[in-house]
C-alpha cells in the first residue's frame, strides 16, 4: 500500500528536527494560569517572546532588558509552565502562552554517547592542562544548556540524510520541503547562518538553506530523515586520497593518522572522525560523513573493521596533541569506519574530522 507524506509535514519535522539537534527542542503547549507547575519563569530559560500588538500583528522580541520586563511580568501574575514534554529531540521543550505572550522555552545537549565519551576523557586524562581543557568545554555544555545558547558559536551546514522506502510516494516537493524546515529551524531557532550563496562570489543566503541531502530508497512505506549540522573549523581539515592498493592496511592507517597529524589544534580537538575506505571518488566521501552518524559507542559490525577501529584510536590518541592542542592524552573522543566494496585497481580512503560537538538528531515517519 502507497503510503502519501505532505511537503507540509516535512517541512514541520524538518523544523522540530533541526531545532532539536542543534540546541533545542521546543512545542507549543497552553498555559492554565490555575495549574500547579514545578517553577516560575527564569530569565536564563527564555529564548524569547512573541506577542501580537493591538492591530493584531505578531511580533518577536529577543532583547534581554525587554525579556527581563516581560519574565517580571508573567512572574507577577504567577504564570507558571503547564506541562512539561519529554518526547521532544534533545531535551526538554516548552511554550507559554498567557495575556497574549507566548514565550518559549529550549535545552540543548550533545547526543548522550558524544556526552558519555568526552566525559569519560576528562576523567581519565592524566595530563592536568588537558584534564582543565575538557572540563572547561564539560562547563561550556552545561552553560549552553542553562542559557539556551549553541554549544558552539558555528551551528553549521545542514547535512541531511534521508532513508526513504520505496512504496512512499510524495505529493509536492521533497527537497524545496526540507529546505524549508532548515530555514525555519535556523530563523526560528535564532541560529547563525553560514551558508554562502556562490563558493567562489559569495554572499550569505540568510536563512542556512541550502541543505546538503542525500537520499538512499530502502524497502517499506518509511521514512528516516537524520539531520547532523556540520561545522566548518573541522570540516576544513578532513582530507581525501586514492591510494594504491599495494598500500594495503598499513598504507590506510598512516593516511588516517597523517590526516589527524596535519589538523593538530585546528579542528578544535578532541575530535570525532568518520573514516570512508572503498567505492568510488565520490562515494568514499560519502561513507566518511556517514560514518559520523553512528554512536561513539557501537563498532564496525565486522571484527576486523571494528579491531581497526580501536586500534587508530589508540594511535590517535598517541600523538599527544590533546585538547585544543595543549597536550594530552585525548585527542580524539572516538571514530567509525565505513567500508565498501571498489575497483581492483584503487584504494579510495576518506577522513571527516568533526570536533567534540558533533550533533544529529533523527526522526522517523
Amino acid at each position: 500500500m502507497k503510503k502519501r507524506f505532505f511537503q507540509k509535514m516535512f517541512s514541520f519535522v524538518f523544523a522540530l528536527t533541526m531545532l532539536g539537534s542543534i540546541l533545542c527542542g521546543a512545542a507549543v503547549i497552553p498555559l492554565d494560569k490555575e495549574t500547579e507547575a514545578p517553577a516560575p519563569f527564569a530569565l536564563s530559560d527564555v529564548c524569547s517572546v512573541t506577542y501580537r500588538n493591538g492591530s493584531g500583528q505578531q511580533i518577536t522580541i529577543t532583547n534581554r532588558p525587554m525579556l527581563e520586563q516581560f519574565v517580571a511580568l508573567m512572574n507577577a501574575a504567577g504564570a507558571k509552565p503547564s506541562q512539561v514534554n519529554p518526547n521532544l529531540p534533545n531535551g526538554i521543550g516548552f511554550a507559554v502562552r498567557g495575556q497574549g505572550w507566548e514565550i518559549g522555552y529550549t535545552l540543548g545537549s550533545l547526543p548522550q554517547d558524544v556526552q558519555a565519551a568526552l566525559d569519560k576523557a576528562r576523567q581519565e586524562e592524566p595530563w592536568p592542562l588537558a584534564r582543565n581543557t575538557l572540563d572547561l568545554l564539560w562547563s561550556n555544555l552545561s552553560a549552553a544548556k542553562e542559557k539556551d545558547l549553541p554549544i558552539c558559536q558555528d551551528t553549521g551546514m545542514a547535512c541531511v540524510f534521508v532513508e526513504l522506502g520505496t512504496d512512499v510516494h510524495i505529493d509536492g516537493s521533497f527537497e524545496t520541503a526540507i529546505h524549508e524546515g532548515v530555514r525555519r529551524g535556523y530563523t526560528d531557532g535564532y541560529l547563525r547562518k553560514s551558508i554562502v550563496a556562490d563558493p567562489l562570489r559569495r554572499g550569505n543566503t540568510g536563512d542556512n538553506t541550502p541543505a546538503a541531502i542525500t537520499v538512499h530508497l530502502v524497502d517499506g512505506e518509511g521514512c528516516r530523515i537524520t539531520v547532523a549540522p556540520k561545522g566548518f573549523g573541522s570540516e576544513n581539515m578532513s582530507r581525501i586520497q586514492m591510494l594504491k592498493p599495494a598500500d594495503g592496511v598499513e598504507g590506510f592507517k598512516k593516511f588516517v593518522v597523517e590526516t589527524v597529524k596535519l589538523a593538530g589544534s585546528n579542528p578544535c580537538p578532541p575530535i570525532v572522525l568518520g573514516i570512508g575506505v572503498g567505492g568510488s571518488f565520490d562515494k568514499v566521501a560519502y561513507l566518511a560523513k556517514k560514518a559520523l552518524l553512528r554512536p561513539l559507542d557501537v563498532p564496525n559490525p565486522d571484527p576486523y573493521y571494528a579491531q581497526l577501529e580501536q586500534e587508530l584510536l589508540t594511535a590517535i590518541n598517541g600523538l599527544g596533541i590533546g585538547p585544543q592542542g595543549f597536550g594530552g592524552r585525548t585527542t580524539c573522543l572516538g571514530l567509525a569506519i565505513e567500508q565498501t566494496p571498489t575497483h581492483v585497481a584503487g584504494l579510495p580512503v576518506a577522513v571527516n574530522v568533526s570536533c567534540h560537538v558533533t550533533r544529529r538528531a533523527s526522526a522517523e515517519l
